[in-house]
């Protein structure tokens, strides 16, 4: 609702001869719409023109005016109104001034002049409060420690009529989104910035807030760094991968995160201390990878108790350090290595394998190998029902390779291989798996053998009852009792045939004459390219 200024009711005439003792003054919001009602008009006036001046206004293409002033609009028989652009209107019933939002621009002393008077009956002062502008020119950072930033900036050139009272920070953290402010509570233009990140990239801007509301937020700072500190996480052992070895330890970590670094990650500072001597020794690690770590302690005293602290450290220094408290003892093997097949049979596999790394340090500690055999499908579904193989030894510290018996045609296992020592048994070889190779399959089933009584012999047969992986063609033998050899044919196996019933037609035989007929089922080897595997044949 428009706000009207009803003089002839808020400041009544006085009748000293100076004129108005009191200037009506009105102050209003940038936004909002209100109105000024011209003084001395009334019902019964007789007006046959009307102009409204205003003095300190901004007024685009109106005429000047004396004392700084502009002549806005003019009404006589039509309204004429000078500032195309502007959100002034008249109403031409009781030619009230209207502003339809008013703006910054139309600040200034306003003068209704009635019928080509050279002065008005009461000036009206009309003041719009606003937003203020930004601070104009960049925040400047003026100190900077690890997590703290003295801010300062420039007071804004205009608060536009309402004090300034507070600022708005903004921070941006990297190259992330402006998710964080905070409120100076106070009009000075310098702030501490407090609760920053160590080694971290900061930009800031500044917004001026009165009680009109904030002003858009000034240029962005120059990116500022705060300084380094020492870390301030630990790495963390992880004790259920450490390994005792009798003259050291397989040690695994993992790292601090990235954001406790707190500067440049220049890796580790570990030190080992044995207990009972109280003999220290400290070892710079130069890996500067933040990833789970895995390191060989090596050169250590047998059956020593030691106490091993590790800690991140960076340009600035050390920070918090881990520990764990080790005792070498009977070493544990490592995982042997490069486990590979040497020799495939259709029962039996040949492999071998390279002894672990730490085969020196383990000496005569290191009593054989233990061989971890498993159907490969039964390790893959879970299968409780499937065969168990009991693991095989290999007894000696340098027997890197082993025959395998008594293993199932065309089946394929899995093997591990694990050093033992005589306390314990090492790391499992990563696995390899193999499949034996193919076996020459039963004997097929002759189940018709007839004459045509053409030359001709019908012979029909039903596929092998045992077979491993698949029978791959069949072969037709047959001679006459007349002492011939034996005639041989091929029977291919037809890809889509899913009956295991085969019908042959023996052709351009001699009638009144006895036939020998056999089949044998073959199966091609899995292993010599070329190879068939077949059994006797059925007669």
């Amino acid at each position: 609702m428009a706000l009207i200024l009803l003089l002839s009711i808020l400041f009544p005439l006085s009748v000293a001869s100076t004129g108005w003792k009191q200037q009506p003054h009105l102050i209003a919001e940038a936004g909002s719409n209100i109105s000024l009602a011209c003084p001395g008009v009334t019902q019964s006036s007789y007006v046959y023109l009307i102009e409204w001046v205003c003095e300190g206004c901004k007024c685009q293409g109106c005429p000047s005016y004396s004392h700084n002033g502009y002549r806005l609009l003019r009404h006589n028989d039509q309204t004429v109104l000078w500032d195309k652009s502007s959100t002034r209107s008249l109403d031409t019933i009781d030619y009230t001034l209207h502003f339809n939002p008013v703006t910054r621009r139309d600040n200034g002393i306003y003068h209704c002049l009635v019928n080509d008077r050279g002065h008005a009956d009461i000036p009206i002062l009309l003041t719009v409060q606003d937003v203020p502008d930004p601070p104009p020119s960049r925040p400047m950072v003026s100190r900077i420690t690890s997590r703290t930033v003295l801010l300062t900036w420039a007071t804004p050139l205009q608060d536009n009529n309402a004090p300034i009272r507070n600022y708005k920070i903004y921070v941006r953290e990297g190259d992330e989104n402006w998710t964080k402010s905070l409120n100076t509570q106070t009009n000075l233009t310098e702030y501490l910035v407090m609760n920053l990140k160590p080694f971290t990239t900061y930009t800031f801007r500044v917004s001026a807030e009165n009680q009109i509301g904030q002003s858009p937020p000034s240029k962005d700072s120059f990116q500022t760094m705060t300084h380094r500190e020492k870390p301030t996480e630990r790495p963390r052992f992880i004790r259920g991968r450490i390994m005792s070895l009798s003259r050291g330890f397989e040690l695994h970590w993992e790292p601090p995160s990235r954001e406790s670094l707190n500067g440049e990650f220049m890796g580790y500072i570990m030190t080992y201390t044995a207990m009972d001597s109280g003999v220290s020794n400290t070892l710079n690690i130069n890996d500067e990878s933040l990833r789970v770590q895995n390191y060989s302690l090596s050169g250590l005293s047998q059956h020593t108790t030691y106490n091993i602290t590790l800690a991140a450290r960076n340009l600035e220094g050390v920070g918090p350090a881990d520990s764990v408290v080790l005792r070498t003892e009977d070493g544990v093997p490592l995982k042997p290595r490069g486990l590979e097949s040497v020799m495939i049979t259709s029962n039996a596999i040949q492999i071998r394998w390279r002894r672990p790394e730490n085969f020196e340090l383990l000496g005569n500690e290191l009593l054989g190998y233990r061989i971890y055999i498993r159907d490969a499908l039964c390790a893959e579904t879970g299968q409780l029902s499937c065969e168990s193989m009991e693991p095989k030894t290999i007894q000696g510290k340098d027997s890197t390779q082993s025959l395998i018996n008594n293993l199932r045609p065309a089946t394929e296992y899995e093997f591990r291989v694990r050093g033992f020592t005589s306390k314990r048994e090492g790391g499992d070889s990563d696995p390899l798996k193999l499949t034996t190779d193919t076996a020459p399959p039963s004997q097929p089933i002759i189940s018709v053998l007839n004459c045509t009584g053409k030359g001709d012999i019908l012979l029909e047969w039903r596929r092998p009852r045992v077979y491993y992986g698949k029978v791959n063609y069949y072969i037709v033998y047959f001679r006459s009792d007349q002492g011939e050899e034996f005639k041989t044919r091929k029977i291919d196996i037809i890809s889509n045939n899913s009956s295991d019933i085969y019908i042959v037609y023996l052709t351009n035989l001699k009638n009144h004459t006895t036939y020998n007929v056999a089949v044998s089922a073959v199966t091609n080897s899995t292993v010599v390219e070329g190879k068939g595997l077949y059994n006797l044949k059925a007669r």
